[in-house]
């Protein structure tokens, strides 16, 4: 369909890779028919994808630009490219708007933009520079890291000039650099609404409800346009000159996600559902560099009988609660997580087991904090699901998850004396968190995975373009916002804050712009 105001009213919108927002009512997809460019019935289209059966294509759509996903990066593409003159075409697998976006992301880097100088606020490119690299050993892509900080001031003015509502910028709750472009009123009303509205008065067209499936090529192995598979059964074949997947990352794509570390059946996808690495494979089965081994995560422990919600996250990255493996030892620093939240998964991706113990003293003064949470415990307890228990003995409670009795013991002993002397004297914890445990009963829990999204699944160059294994470029395939992200290697560094957004806003301007030759 065509977005209109009267589809805005009623509930349209826009979603990276497709995500639902709570509460908006979409519309369905109007046909195609009308723009098919000549007889499409029993065309059939065979493209290197998941099982190269021909297609039977009822609907074609011509287009000089297709986007696959509208949401964070997707619109940027979007307004971007219909600026630019090009015929837009907006694929997006869901009907509502805002993607993955819609459930966290509250602004975006911007260093030396127009408001920040009028805040008095200026920035040391190359300090963050050296810092980033610095963080991930100098495995991240340093020139896609320059490039989108020298490009970000510009694409901060440009997305306010499209009506983006940025209300301050600051450190982000102490973070290292004052870069964070804080949205107005939150994602949504900040930044989706105003997108949204400025692709329907540029008459960027949107097809709702039709997930892309696979890529179609020429004989050259250039990516000539999409075939997608809307609801009614019937496949639609969208021919571009270029296609830009903005499909958001793979976190609800399990098997993927064992690729990073973690076992798939140890996973909760609590980001969206249509992160399923949808994208990431139609750009691989075309010949782009598979790097969903070094994706980062956006991911947290849970215990996954009480369900997920922010405490129980919370909860799981106390640094009181120690975390030990299956043989009892203690496996890393439980307070390194206090700034960055996916420090705390790696170390965990090393051990076969892995859990948090506590006693009664411990919860008590946690649940003091967080209101209604020994409640949200006591129905885990109650759930019986085999991964959270409580006990009035320490040996009862290694029986109950299988640990040695023994093991358990010299632990608790020997992590008991490091906290009375106030010494960590393996990681060096900070003493602050270095609590006994001695007050029974005593609780132990075998915390699931709960993953928000992956970033960067699929190598790209500087122009946003796929590459395959070589670096050279998969011609007429742009890969855009957290899937084709090349600023980290497998942990999500947030001391420079804003930095992953920021990304997906300045590849989805770039790859427009070199998709267009300008």
């Amino acid at each position: 369909m065509t977005l209109s105001r009267r589809n805005f009213l009623q509930g349209t919108a826009i979603g990276l890779g497709g995500a639902a927002l709570a509460g908006l009512v979409g519309c369905a997809p109007a046909s195609q028919a009308e723009d098919s460019g000549g007889d499409v019935s029993g065309k059939d289209a065979t493209t290197p994808g998941s099982d190269n059966a021909p297609k039977n294509v009822t609907n074609t759509i011509d287009c000089d630009i297709c986007i696959v996903g509208a949401g964070f990066s997707g619109m940027v593409s979007a307004v971007q490219a219909a600026m630019d003159g090009a015929d837009v075409v907006v694929l997006e697998a869901s009907n509502t708007t805002g993607g993955a976006s819609a459930n966290g992301v509250e602004g975006s880097f911007g260093a030396n933009s127009k408001i920040a100088k009028a805040q008095g606020i200026t920035i040391d490119i190359n300090e963050i520079l050296n810092s980033e690299m610095d963080q991930s050993q100098w495995r991240a892509d340093g020139l896609s890291w320059y490039e989108m900080m020298v490009n970000s001031g510009d694409n901060i003015d440009w997305l306010m000039e499209q009506g983006v509502r940025i209300d301050k910028v600051d450190d982000y709750h102490g973070k290292d650099f004052q870069t964070f472009h804080w949205y107005e009123g939150g994602i949504k009303a900040g930044y989706i609404d105003p997108l949204t509205a400025r692709m329907e008065e540029l008459g960027v067209r949107i097809e709702f409800s039709m997930p892309a499936s696979e890529l179609v090529t020429d004989v050259s192995g250039k990516v000539t346009g999409v075939l997608a598979e809307p609801k009614s059964g019937e496949w639609t074949q969208v021919n571009a000159d270029a296609v830009i997947l903005a499909t958001g990352g793979f976190g609800a794509n399990y098997e993927l996600c064992s690729n990073i570390g973690y076992p798939t059946d140890r996973i909760l996808s609590v980001g969206s559902p249509y992160d399923n690495g949808s994208g990431h494979d139609m750009a691989v089965a075309v010949g782009a560099h598979d790097m969903s081994d070094y994706a980062a995560d956006n991911c947290g422990s849970i215990i996954g009988s009480v369900g997920f919600d922010m405490g129980n996250l919370g909860f799981c990255m106390k640094p009181q609660i120690p975390w030990i493996n299956d043989s009892c030892e203690r496996f890393y620093r439980e307070d390194n997580c206090l700034v960055n939240l996916s420090l705390a998964n790696p170390p965990k991706w090393n051990q076969r087991r892995s859990f948090m113990i506590w006693d009664q003293a411990i919860q008590d003064s946690i649940t003091a904090e967080m209101e209604g949470f020994a409640d949200l415990l006591e129905r885990g307890l109650a759930a019986n699901e085999g991964e959270f228990y409580k006990a009035d003995t320490l040996a009862d409670l290694a029986n109950a998850v299988g640990l040695d009795v023994d093991e358990l013991q010299t632990f608790v002993d020997e992590y008991n004396a490091m906290c009375v002397e106030g010494v960590d004297l393996i990681w060096g914890k900070n003493p602050e968190y270095m609590v006994a445990l001695g007050s029974a009963p005593y609780y132990i829990a075998e915390p699931i995975n709960a993953m928000f999204t992956t970033i960067g699944g699929v190598a790209t160059n500087r122009q946003a373009q796929a590459i395959d294994k070589q670096h050279n470029p998969i011609e007429g395939l742009y890969v855009v916002g957290v899937e084709g992200c090349m600023l980290y290697r497998n942990v999500y560094t947030i001391g420079t804050p804003g930095s992953c957004s920021g990304n997906s806003i300045n590849t989805a301007r770039v790859a427009v712009k070199h998709a267009m030759g300008s």
